[in-house]
């Protein structure tokens, strides 16, 4: 991503005008050093997650073989799934404007994504139409936080350098989701090949990877938030 930094108006010098040009290569290495950086790629990462493996792959299967669903019903659900695109955003914004703080909304959503792994790999096998719908819509949700995330990263840097920020930030989601994708899909083959495992077995069992990785993102988000307070406390009413 190129960052052309506008021009000043009315004859007055704009201090981005004079900063030196920075090389995409250059660009990337000063953002990729940055620990916090990878802190939160890993934090976008869990958020998205149950979007990547659950609405993005494995929801329709899981429907119909643990709980009995047929092809026309996962459709539907998965239609319906839509709702948790269009409520996620404005949701997620409206409760950062409320708590005055974005990593608390991040913490919420690796909440709801913990309870989503326990669910997956702890819960019952026959559930009712209703809540299965509930649950379609709930998952893409965390995924919706993507607004949030980039702002986050955008302030981790200059302001010329924010475009390349939130551009990397965005392959995140994409490489761990693919890898837990596969994690997920090479446990359910295996699986596969053992006597005695119901359908709602093999899952649980598959879903562990996932449930692991999101009680690290609770913990993350927890500490991350924890480190925000520091830095506000010590930053002062007056620098705020």
């Amino acid at each position: 991503v190129h960052d052309r930094p506008p021009r000043a108006d009315d004859g007055e010098e704009d201090q981005t005008l004079n900063q030196e040009k920075i090389g995409f290569f250059e660009c990337a290495g000063m953002i990729l050093k940055m620990p916090r950086f990878w802190m939160l790629g890993l934090l976008y990462s869990m958020t998205d997650m149950p979007y990547a493996i659950l609405t993005g792959l494995w929801i329709g299967p899981y429907l119909m073989e643990v709980h009995g669903q047929s092809e026309m019903a996962v459709g539907n659900m998965l239609s319906v799934s839509a709702l948790g695109f269009l409520i996620g955003p404005p949701l997620w914004m409206l409760l950062a404007h409320y708590w005055r703080s974005l990593l608390k909304v991040v913490l919420l959503a690796m909440a709801v994504n913990f309870l989503l792994g326990l669910f997956m790999v702890f819960g019952p096998e026959k559930l009712n139409v209703p809540f299965l719908y509930l649950l379609t819509i709930v998952t893409p949700m965390g995924g919706q936080i993507a607004g949030i995330m980039f702002i986050l990263a955008k302030n981790l840097v200059p302001e010329h350098m924010s475009g390349s920020a939130m551009g990397l930030m965005n392959t995140f989601p994409f490489i761990f989701g693919a890898a837990m994708q596969k994690i997920i899909g090479g446990i359910l083959a295996g699986a596969e090949l053992q006597t005695g495992l119901s359908a709602r077995d093999s899952y649980a069992l598959a879903f562990q990877p996932y449930l692991i990785y999101m009680s690290l993102g609770l913990f993350l988000a927890l500490w991350m938030l924890k480190l925000e307070k520091r830095q506000a406390n010590q930053a002062g009413p007056a620098d705020i």
